[in-house]
C-alpha cells in the first residue's frame, strides 16, 4: 500500500496572520515601540542606546502577562549583568595580557548566565539576558575593551526598551492571559475526553493532557504580572485553577477507568464537572457488572476534592536534607 501522504507544512505565519485582529495589533503596538526608540535615540543624536530597540523585539509577547513577567526578568537580568560586566572592565580586563584569560572570563561568565538560563521557567530568561548584557559591557571589539561608556550606553538602552515596551503594552489594545487561559482549559477538557475513549493509545494521550495541564497552570500564573484593571477577578482565577488541579489529580484513575468503560458517562461526565463549584450529578456508570469502576471513580471524585480544596494544613515531617546513613 502507498504511504499515507505527509501532513502540509505549516508557512512562516499562522494561517491568520492577517485576519486575525489580535495579530495584527500586536505586530502594530512591537513596530510603533521599536519606531519610538528608533526615533528618539536618532534626534538625541546617542546611538549609544541602539538596544532600546532590540529590546522591544525580545520582550513582546502576545498578552500583558507574559510581557510584564519577561520585561521583569529582562530589567534583573540586564541590571546584574551589567553590574558584572562593568566590574570585569575596572577590576579584570586591566589586568588581562592575553587571548587566553578574556576566553577565561567570558566563559565563566556564560557558564553561571547558562546555570541560571537552564533553572525553573520562572527564572530562566534572566539567565539569558545576563549574559547578553556582560557581553555587550565587556566585548566591545576585536579585543579587550576598557570604554565604560558604551556599557552605560548599551545599558540604558535596555532600560529605556523596557519602559516603552511596558507602556505601550499595557496601554494601547492591552491582551489580557484571560482568553487564552479559557482556551487552555477547554483544550484539556477535550484531550481528557479523548483520553476517556479508552483507545490503546491512551496512556501517551494522558502523558500530553498532563504536560497541557502545566503549561495551562503556567499561563494563569501569569495574571499576576497584569495591571489590576486588566487582571480577571479572583474568582475565575481560583476557578481555573481548581479546573486544572482536579483535572491533573485524576488523571491516573481516568486512564484505568477508560481502560474498562470507554467512553462512559459517568467518566465524561466528572471530565465536564472538574472543578466546577456546584458540578451536576454524574450519571451510574453503564458497566454496572464491574465491581472496579464504581471504586474508580469514587477515586477520582476523592482526589478532585482534595485537589481543588488545596493541600493539606495539618504539619508534616520535613524531609532530611541529607541521605540517611
Amino acid at each position: 500500500a502507498p504511504p499515507p501522504p505527509a501532513p502540509k507544512r505549516g508557512g512562516f505565519l499562522l494561517p491568520d496572520a492577517g485576519t486575525n485582529p489580535e495579530h495584527i495589533a500586536y505586530a502594530l503596538k512591537t513596530t510603533g515601540a521599536a519606531m519610538f526608540c528608533y526615533l528618539l535615540y536618532t534626534l538625541l543624536d546617542w546611538p549609544g542606546i541602539h538596544t532600546c530597540v532590540i529590546t522591544c523585539y525580545i520582550v513582546s509577547l502576545g498578552s500583558a502577562g507574559e510581557t510584564v513577567q519577561k520585561l521583569r526578568l529582562r530589567l534583573a537580568g540586564c541590571v546584574i549583568g551589567a553590574l558584572a560586566g562593568t566590574a570585569a572592565i575596572v577590576f579584570i580586563v586591566p589586568h588581562m595580557d592575553s587571548i587566553a584569560s578574556l576566553l577565561a572570563l567570558v566563559s565563566i561568565a556564560a557558564a553561571l548566565s547558562a546555570w541560571i538560563a537552564v533553572g525553573p521557567p520562572a527564572i530562566a530568561y534572566a539567565g539569558f539576558q545576563i549574559a547578553f548584557a556582560f557581553f555587550l559591557c565587556v566585548i566591545q571589539g576585536a579585543g579587550p575593551g576598557f570604554d565604560l561608556t558604551i556599557a552605560r550606553d548599551r545599558t540604558i538602552g535596555i532600560l529605556l526598551g523596557n519602559v516603552v515596551v511596558y507602556l505601550i503594552f499595557t496601554r494601547v489594545w492591552p491582551v489580557s492571559i484571560a482568553a487564552s487561559a479559557d482556551r487552555a482549559v477547554t483544550a484539556l477538557r477535550a484531550q481528557w475526553r479523548a483520553v476517556a475513549a479508552g483507545s490503546a493509545a491512551r496512556h501517551a494521550l494522558a502523558a500530553e493532557a498532563l504536560a497541557a495541564g502545566r503549561d495551562a497552570q503556567r499561563q494563569l500564573s501569569l495574571t499576576a504580572y497584569e495591571p489590576a484593571w486588566l487582571r480577571p477577578p479572583q474568582a475565575w482565577q481560583d476557578a481555573r485553577r481548581d479546573t486544572l488541579a482536579a483535572l491533573s489529580a485524576t488523571a491516573a484513575p481516568l486512564v484505568l477507568a477508560a481502560g474498562r468503560a470507554p467512553d462512559d458517562a459517568a467518566l465524561l461526565a466528572r471530565i465536564d464537572g472538574a472543578g466546577l463549584a456546584s458540578p451536576p450529578s454524574p450519571p451510574m456508570p453503564a458497566a454496572q457488572g464491574d465491581a472496579a469502576l464504581p471504586a474508580l471513580l469514587q477515586l477520582m471524585d476523592a482526589r478532585a476534592a482534595r485537589a481543588v480544596a488545596g493541600p493539606s494544613t495539618e504539619p508534616t515531617q520535613e524531609a532530611p536534607a541529607h541521605a540517611p546513613a
